[in-house]
């Protein structure tokens, strides 16, 4: 209003023009602030603001400045205030939409009784992770219950190593000893006898075969004490054995 009085007045050079009325913001297509109704000035002479080059052009800038309901800026949400306000109703808009809409669960999957909303999906999620975990397939199951820390038991490569040869006679003869944490024992022949192996009480009947070449071997995991027998004679062996 400030700057319509003082366009007015340098206009009437009379500082005190009065509206006869209120603004008008009910113009379509003319701009929320638009002046439809007359002024008049101290003599008392009517300003008609349709007729009135002055007050148009205050209207023009008001309008440039603020939008006008119809105008192109109101529309396509850019270049005035109408259209900044539009923007920030159209952002809360927004945020009230994200914060109502909790989409839909997946078929056959029901939401936790006594739960509501993402709150309710979430602390459902909750409460099957930190109880018992029930997993199924196929129409089998299997339940875990966690309960204090979680120890993981991993597997590590051999440190250590030792080799040796050994005759094997027609007894049972103890190739390798006993030894707490061995990884495994390899045992070759170093002949063409063919040698039957176990723990101290093998025999040739009951034995495990190791194939009478010349480089032919077994392998045999764990730390136990091995034993060779020949059904006669003798015949060497080596083996590597790792721990």
């Amino acid at each position: 209003m400030t700057a319509i009085k003082t366009t007015l007045a340098a206009r009437t050079a009379d500082p005190q023009v009065k509206p006869l009325g209120a603004l008008d913001e009910s113009g379509a297509g003319a701009g929320p602030f638009h002046m439809t109704k007359a002024l008049v000035d101290s003599s008392g002479a009517i300003i008609d603001p349709a007729k009135d080059a002055t007050l148009a052009a205050v209207n023009g800038t008001l309008n440039a400045a603020l939008g006008a309901p119809g105008d192109a800026a109101w529309n396509a949400g850019a270049g005035s205030l109408v259209a900044l306000l539009k923007a920030v109703v159209g952002a809360f808009a927004k945020v009230d939409a994200l914060h109502s809409d909790n989409g839909a669960g997946a078929a056959s999957i029901a939401q936790p009784a006594g739960g509501s909303g993402l709150a309710g999906w979430l602390s459902g999620i909750y409460g099957k992770l930190s109880g018992a975990l029930t997993v199924q397939w196929s129409g089998q199951s299997v339940a875990a219950t966690q309960s204090g820390a979680w120890g993981v038991t991993t597997t590590e490569g051999a440190s250590s190593i030792a080799t040796n040869q050994v005759s094997i006679a027609a007894s049972a003869t103890q190739i390798v000893a006993a030894r707490a944490g061995r990884k495994a024992v390899l045992i070759l022949n170093e002949g063409t006898i063919e040698v039957r192996l176990g723990g101290a009480g093998v025999t040739t009947a009951t034995g495990l075969l190791l194939y009478g070449a010349r480089g032919a071997g077994v392998a045999i995991d764990g730390g136990a004490a091995v034993y060779g027998i020949v059904v006669s004679g003798t015949q060497n062996v080596s083996y590597v054995e790792t721990w």
